[in-house]
């Protein structure tokens, strides 16, 4: 009561109601963790009723990237294999960059959004998605 008592031990033991693995997912960043590790640390925040939106937000993300993967392949191709004789390879490869980015930005947006304004993650991961494929539809039909 009247002071601080400091004790030296070599081992200790600790119990504590935080798992080491959730302990483990606490130090990384969402964008680094798998889509189970983020499933366990979504469950973790909810249970002891803290705001999960950062790691759900992460999580869709991860689960449409292979979608994100096809729909750039989709718009790639009638890109690449377009005519040539309009535009010149070099300006249709050097067009393709600012998609991308484009593209990228827009998807960063969207979590941003979904973050700021509560919108549902899922919502925040499918909307690039569907504007992207979008495109990737256009451009094949114009092609075609």
């Amino acid at each position: 009561d009247t002071g601080v008592r400091v004790e030296h031990l070599a081992e200790s033991s600790w119990q504590s109601l935080i798992q080491p693995e959730v302990l483990r997912l606490i130090a990384l960043e969402p964008q680094a963790l798998s889509l189970p590790g983020l499933l366990r640390y979504i469950r973790f925040l909810r249970d002891s009723a803290q705001d999960a939106s950062l790691y759900e937000v992460a999580f869709w993300g991860k689960l449409v990237h292979p979608l994100l993967a096809l729909a750039t392949v989709l718009v790639a191709t009638p890109v690449l294999l377009g005519s040539t004789r309009s535009a010149g390879l070099g300006l249709q490869m050097f067009l393709s960059v600012p998609i991308g980015m484009g593209f990228y930005l827009l998807h960063r947006t969207f979590a941003y959004l979904a973050l700021l304004y509560g919108l549902h993650p899922a919502l925040a991961a499918a909307v690039p998605l569907a504007v992207f494929l979008g495109v990737a539809a256009w451009l094949l039909r114009r092609v075609g």
